[in-house]
């Protein structure tokens, strides 16, 4: 598997030039077609608000809307004509609760989505929770920026956190690609020992293994709680290795719109210092 088609939501937050400058280093990196996806979210009104006195300024804020959304799509078309990748700019105009579906519909046609952290201290009008529905509706990986930025060179050294669930199995499996290119890559198990019979005799060998025949180099390191949450666990030890990437399983599900996440799945979602690619 290869990354021939790459997606990047784009915004006028602070973050997005950094996000923009990562995809497309990575469109370079796998020789893939980038495409930037600008949504022009305006926010939903119920029934008893939209009264024809009201046409005029609904109008003019969602002409503003698609305005900020064309200005932002303009700035990733500098960049990536700077670059020289070959790239593709979209526009999609939706209300806030539609935002999920329209970027699941691009990401049928893709290998990658990359997307930008809420930000608590600029909110787009799809919510905080956009990025958590996107990873668990897209049937794709999603590379996850953070807000606070992150080199475009992301994924020279890669942490692997590895559970033994489907879901982790499947995020190592879509993160080959860069696993594959990284130089260097390590398989974290924390709390191995509650997590019963999953691992086997020696937890983490077996995916360690199965990343060496695809030209991983790769260790493995064990994390004992010690009566902490496994998730805190992880985060400490992200930062004390100096990983630049995180690829781990996205455990949870949507019902009728409300969003249920895995205790872990959510913490690193609000915590994250480094990208995180998730898979569902």
């Amino acid at each position: 598997m290869a990354y021939k088609t790459i997606l990047v939501t784009i915004d006028d937050s602070p973050a997005a030039s950094a996000r923009i400058d990562l995809a497309i280093e990575m469109g370079l990196r796998f020789q893939a077609q980038l495409v930037g996806l600008s949504l022009a979210i305006s926010p939903s009104l119920p029934h008893y608000a939209q009264h024809p006195l009201l046409a005029d300024a609904i109008a003019a804020q969602q002409s503003q809307t698609e305005e900020h959304a064309k200005e932002a799509l303009e700035r990733f078309r500098k960049k990536a004509e700077g670059s020289g990748i070959g790239y593709e700019a979209r526009l999609a105009s939706c209300v806030d609760f539609e935002a999920t579906d329209v970027i699941a519909l691009h990401t049928r046609y893709a290998d990658l989505l990359i997307m930008g952290q809420s930000d608590p201290d600029f909110l787009l009008p799809g919510g905080a929770a956009l990025p958590e529905h996107v990873v668990l509706g897209a049937g794709l990986p999603v590379l996850i920026v953070p807000y606070v930025g992150a080199p475009a060179t992301a994924g020279k050294r890669v942490m692997v956190a590895w559970n033994a669930g489907r879901e982790a199995a499947r995020a190592v499996r879509d993160a080959l690609p860069i696993l594959a290119q990284a130089q260097h890559v390590e398989v974290v198990v924390a709390d191995p020992e509650g997590l019963g019979d999953a691992h086997g005799e020696e937890p983490g060998s077996d995916i360690a293994a199965f990343l060496a025949r695809h030209g991983c180099s790769v260790e493995v390191e064990r994390l004992p709680k010690g009566g902490l949450d496994p998730a805190d666990v992880l985060l400490s030890y992200l930062a004390d290795r100096g990983s630049d990437l995180l690829v781990m399983g996205a455990y949870g599900h949507t019902r009728l719109r409300e969003l249920v996440l895995g205790g872990m799945t959510q913490k690193f979602m609000h915590q994250m210092t480094v990208p995180v690619l998730m898979s569902h």
